[in-house]
């Protein structure tokens, strides 16, 4: 195994072992090139960490999940949007992204050096009829920024391909072709009729969602 990787293999192997505490708990482990967290999907701290740093494996993970993450120091509406799409897809049997055909959650906010820039993704996922998944999100309809983030890891990829081979084929136990790539992006409902803002037209998928009903509900729903 690539040993940029051995991360998220632990990742995935504590998220398996204790997916019952994580989803009652709402949280989950998040594996990067360096360490590892335990993060928070609650609406009042979502995406902020239980611990980081780890190294190992987790030997009992509900003395970490008895601590009390601090809650942003202001409104985050991305974060909180990234925690329920998160949450969502834990709490599915296959975990399937609440959007789109039957794309599953691999991980998030993973993190590439390029050229002494460090380039992060918000969501990747993996579908089996459409390949890897690159996924970016906004609270605002942020088109060219939206387009720019998707597009810059999507180089990160190309530029690593055995790196998510081993990633997807082997630690997920996917069958990625090292070729199928698809961007995406979830952004709020376009509420503005004389606004054509849209990113269908270069080839990145579009998912929205209502704004109030992320703030206010317990429920998302993502078009």
């Amino acid at each position: 195994m690539n040993n940029r990787l051995k991360y998220f293999k632990i990742a995935k192997e504590i998220n398996d072992a204790n997916r019952e505490v994580f989803i009652k708990k709402q949280a989950h482990c998040r594996g990067n090139l360096n360490s590892m967290s335990v993060i928070s999907l609650h609406k009042d701290t979502p995406e902020m960490a239980f611990e980081t740093g780890l190294k190992k494996s987790i030997d009992n993970i509900d003395s970490i999940l008895n601590k009390i993450p601090r809650e942003p120091e202001r409104p985050t509406p991305e974060k909180l949007l990234q925690a329920k799409i998160i949450q969502e897809a834990i709490k599915h049997e296959k975990h399937y992204l609440p959007f789109g055909e039957k794309i599953k959650f691999i991980t998030s906010e993973m993190a590439i050096e390029d050229n002494g820039s460090k380039i992060v993704n918000d969501i990747l996922g993996y579908s089996e009829t459409d390949g890897l998944f690159i996924i970016e999100l906004k609270s605002e309809r942020l088109q060219t920024e939206l387009i720019k983030q998707v597009e810059n890891f999507e180089k990160i990829v190309l530029k690593n391909i055995p790196l998510f081979e081993e990633l997807l084929n082997n630690i997920y136990g996917h069958n990625w072709d090292k070729t199928a790539i698809k961007k995406a992006i979830v952004w709020p409902l376009n509420t503005n009729a004389k606004s054509t803002t849209s990113a269908k037209f270069i080839n990145i998928e579009e998912f929205s969602y209502d704004k109030i009903e992320l703030s206010n509900s317990n429920t998302l729903v993502i078009k």
